[in-house]
C-alpha cells in the first residue's frame, strides 16, 4: 500500500511524502524522544502549525507509546485565550514536556517559558535526521491511551477527552464502511489536525483505507478557497469536508472567473459537520458549485465529536437530504445528520433520562466501542457527563425513521415567552437577513437577550442595523432583543462554533457592570471615570470636551 500525503502550509508552501517516508521520520524523532528520557505514558504537549511536522511528530508518539495532546496555536488562532489554555493544559496534565515549532517560542507566556520543559522542533528534528539509533517500537495495546484532545470549551479549565487505540481503530472502520472508502478514494481537507474532524476524520480514517490525503493549513483555506477547489481538480479529489461556515465562505470568495476554471466532478462525498448545519448554506454552495460539475447528492451533513473519535451518525453515500419543520409556521427547519454508525447506540431522552418516542426533542445520548472512557483527572465531570454507560452529549435533537436530527446545544437552550429558543437559530435567521458575523447570548441573571456584532458601524448605519435586528427577532421569535454591542471580534472555536460564554463574560464585566450613562458628569470632573477609563483603553487617548468618540475612530454600545 503506497500512501501519498500532499501538504500546503500557512504560508502556501507545498511539499509532498509517501507514507514510508513519513513512517521512518516519525521513528527516528521517537528515538530522539526515547533519548531524551521519554517513556510510554508520558505525555507530550504539542503546539505545531506546519501540517507535515504535526503528523510526523503525532505518529512519533503513537509508535513510542508517548500520549499525545495536541493544542491549537497562536499562529492559527492569533487570541490570547490560546495561551490561557496551553497553561490550563500543562497546569492539569502537571507541567509535561512542550514541543514546539521555534517561531512560536515568541508566543509562550512567562510562566510556561519559566518551567524550562520546552523542546523546539526543529532542534529535535535535527537530531532525528543525524540520528543513527535503532528504532524499538514499543509494545501496544488496544488498551493503552493514544492521545488527549482537550476541548475548545472553558479557558480556564479545559476538559482533556481520553481515547485508547481501541476507540480509534473501531470508529475509523466504521467511517471507512459507512462511507464506502477504498485505496481509490482521495481525501482533501483543510480542518485543522488539533480538530477530531482534521487529525480523525481526514487523516488516521483515510490513512486505515489506503488513501492519498491532500492536508492543507486552515489559514491557507480562509485566505484563498480557491486554492483548495483548485487542488480538487488536480488530484481527483473524491472525499471532502468541512463546518458549515465554510461552505457560506467559499460562496462569497471564490469568484466567477475561477469558477469557470474549477472541475469538482471527481468528488462523491461532502462532509458537513462540526457546527450547526443551515440548509440555506448548503443550496447556495450547491448552485453556487453545479456549474463546476458538483453533485449535489455528494453533500452529507454529520454528527459526531471528539468524546466519540469523531463520527456517530453519518448519511449513507448518494442519501439525499432530509430536511423536517417541527410545525408549518417554522420558517427554519432541521437537517437530518445520518444514521448511528453500527455498533453507536443513540437514544433520546427526557429530563429523568427515559427515552421518548420518534420526533419527540430531547437529550442526545450516546454509547459504542469509538466512546471514550471519561475526561482525563476529572472524576466529578465523569460523574456528570456519563450515565449507566451512556455519555450526555450536551445536544438536544430527535429522531425519525432511523435519522438523527440536531435542534441545538443544551447550554444554547433559552426559554423565554413561553418557549424554547436556540442561541443558534437567532444567529442563522440574523445571517440569512444579512446580518453578518454576529452572535446571541441570553443572560440567565437577568433573563435578558443580547446581539452581538462585529464592526457594528456608527451613527445612523448603526442605529439601522440595530433596528433591523430587533424587528428580525421579534418577527421571527416574538423575542425583544435587551441590547446591540458592538464586538472587535465574535470568539470561535476552531472549527467555527462560536464562544458565547466569553461574550457573555465580558459582557457582564464591561458592559453591564460599569453602567456607563452618556453625558452624566461627575462633580469636579468633565468626564464620568468609568467612560475616562474606557476612552483611554479603546483609543489610546486622553478625553477632553474637544475631543469627538467618533472621530478618533470609536463606537458605543446601542442600548
Amino acid at each position: 500500500m503506497t500512501v501519498i500525503l500532499f501538504f500546503a502550509d500557512r504560508k502556501g508552501e507545498e511539499s509532498r511524502l509517501r507514507f514510508k517516508e513519513i513512517r521512518k521520520k516519525a521513528k527516528q524523532l521517537g528515538c530522539v524522544m526515547l533519548e531524551m528520557g521519554m517513556k510510554k505514558g508520558d505525555k507530550l504537549v504539542f503546539q505545531i502549525s506546519d501540517p507535515q511536522s504535526f503528523i510526523i511528530s503525532f505518529w512519533a508518539c503513537l509508535y513510542t507509546g508517548i500520549i499525545a495532546v495536541p493544542i491549537t496555536t497562536a499562529a492559527e488562532i492569533k487570541t490570547a485565550n490560546i495561551n490561557k489554555k496551553l497553561e490550563a493544559v500543562l497546569e492539569k496534565l502537571e507541567w509535561p514536556r512542550l514541543i514546539l515549532e521555534e517561531e512560536l517560542l515568541c508566543t509562550l507566556g512567562e510562566d510556561v517559558k519559566a518551567r524550562g520543559n520546552i523542546l523546539i522542533y526543529e532542534e529535535m528534528k535535527k537530531q532525528a535526521e543525524s540520528s543513527i539509533l535503532l528504532f524499538c517500537p514499543e509494545q501496544i495495546t488496544g488498551e493503552d491511551t493514544a492521545y488527549i484532545q482537550f476541548s475548545s470549551g472553558s479557558t480556564n479549565s479545559p476538559k482533556g477527552v481520553v481515547l485508547k487505540h481501541s476507540n480509534i481503530i473501531y470508529n475509523v472502520e466504521q467511517i471507512g464502511r459507512r462511507l464506502n472508502l477504498t485505496e481509490k478514494d482521495v481525501s482533501e481537507s483543510w480542518m485543522p489536525l488539533t480538530h477530531d474532524m482534521g487529525l480523525v476524520g481526514f487523516h488516521i480514517t483515510t490513512f486505515c483505507r489506503g488513501m492519498n490525503q491532500i492536508i492543507l493549513s486552515p489559514m491557507n483555506f480562509i485566505k484563498n478557497p480557491t486554492y483548495f477547489y483548485q487542488k480538487v481538480k488536480e488530484y481527483k479529489t473524491t472525499i471532502m469536508g468541512m463546518p458549515n461556515f465554510a461552505f457560506d465562505w467559499s460562496v462569497k470568495m471564490v469568484k466567477e472567473k475561477h469558477l469557470r476554471t474549477l472541475d469538482l466532478s471527481s468528488i462523491r462525498a461532502v462532509l458537513n459537520g462540526a457546527e450547526p448545519i443551515n440548509i440555506h448554506s448548503i443550496q447556495r454552495f450547491n448552485e453556487r458549485f453545479a456549474a463546476c460539475g458538483l453533485d449535489p447528492n455528494a453533500m452529507l451533513p454529520v454528527y459526531g465529536m471528539a468524546e466519540a473519535c469523531i463520527g456517530v451518525t453519518i448519511p449513507h453515500c448518494g442519501d439525499r437530504l432530509v430536511e423536517v419543520k417541527k410545525s408549518p409556521a417554522e420558517k427554519k427547519g432541521y437537517v437530518a445528520v445520518g444514521e448511528p454508525l453500527d455498533g453507536i447506540d443513540v437514544k433520546i431522552t427526557d429530563e429523568n433520562e427515559e427515552i421518548l418516542e420518534d420526533g419527540q426533542i430531547g437529550d442526545i445520548l450516546i454509547h459504542g466501542p469509538n466512546l471514550t472512557c471519561g475526561y482525563y483527572d476529572s472524576a466529578l465531570i465523569n460523574e456528570e457527563s456519563f450515565s449507566n454507560g451512556y455519555l450526555k452529549t450536551g445536544d438536544m435533537g430527535f429522531i425519525k425513521n432511523g435519522r438523527l436530527f440536531i435542534t441545538g446545544r443544551k447550554k444554547d437552550m433559552f426559554f423565554i415567552n413561553g418557549q424554547n429558543c436556540y442561541l443558534s437559530d437567532l444567529d442563522i435567521v440574523l445571517s440569512e437577513s444579512g446580518i453578518k458575523d454576529c452572535a446571541a447570548v441570553y443572560d440567565d441573571e437577568e433573563n435578558e437577550l443580547i446581539v452581538f456584532v462585529k464592526h457594528l458601524g456608527i451613527g445612523e448605519k448603526a442605529l439601522e442595523t440595530e433596528r433591523k435586528i430587533k424587528e428580525v427577532v421579534q418577527r421571527t421569535f416574538q423575542i425583544s432583543v435587551r441590547s446591540v454591542l458592538t464586538v472587535n471580534n465574535i470568539p470561535k472555536t476552531t472549527s467555527g462554533k462560536v464562544q458565547r460564554y466569553h461574550l457573555l463574560n465580558d459582557y457582564r464585566k464591561t458592559f453591564k457592570n460599569n453602567e456607563i450613562i452618556w453625558g452624566k458628569r461627575e462633580e469636579g470632573s468633565t468626564i464620568s471615570e468609568p467612560l475616562a477609563r474606557m476612552w483611554r483603553q479603546i483609543l489610546d487617548a486622553e478625553p477632553a470636551d474637544t475631543n469627538s468618540f467618533f472621530d478618533l475612530g470609536g463606537e458605543i454600545p446601542l442600548n
